[in-house]
């Protein structure tokens, strides 16, 4: 997967910083759907309107809501899981995490790929993909399932496109 993520980043012209973070981000959204974590959440924010409506917008976080199951302590066991996964797909990587607020946060840092792609003068720097998720969903938002495919196919809740952008504050979008 490692190598995959790098090849798809070479192969896009000038952009590869943005591919490759769509990339993972894609990806941690399908280790979630493995390890069924994302049984429990609600994807929302930048990133969840990108890649569901194709809306031009770059985001740096996975945010969710949690859903009604959700439980504070699953964090730290998919935390495991998702570590197990990342080392057989051949990543270098850490992942810390904070979880005693209201809003749980899971940060992942990749080491030498933006190095390899020639973005980084040195092998250490890292590359961050943040989970964020909010234990204070808010009320009467209506959830659906849909199917995913930028890079791996992948079902994920969320919400509908009116409750979405009641939730997005303002950030920068492309033009």
């Amino acid at each position: 997967m490692r190598e995959i993520a790098l090849q798809v980043a070479r192969e896009s012209e000038g952009r590869e910083r943005n591919v490759l973070r769509e990339y993972l981000q894609n990806y941690l959204l399908l280790l979630m759907q493995k390890t069924k974590m994302n049984e429990y959440l609600y994807f929302v924010g930048g990133t969840a309107l990108r890649f569901l409506y194709g809306i031009r917008r770059y985001s740096e976080d996975l945010d969710f809501t949690a859903g009604q199951e959700w439980q504070k302590s699953n964090l730290k066991l998919f935390k495991q899981k998702i570590n197990q996964e990342l080392e057989r797909a051949g990543y270098e990587f850490s992942i810390s995490l904070r979880t005693e607020k209201t809003i749980q946060r899971m940060m992942v840092r990749f080491a030498g790929l933006l190095h390899e792609l020639g973005l980084a003068a040195r092998r250490e720097q890292k590359f961050s993909i943040h989970v964020e998720i909010d234990n204070n969903p808010p009320l009467g938002w209506k959830g659906k399932r849909t199917i995913i495919n930028i890079h791996h196919a992948v079902l994920i809740q969320h919400y509908d496109l009116p409750s979405a952008f009641a939730g997005l504050e303002p950030a920068r979008w492309i033009t």
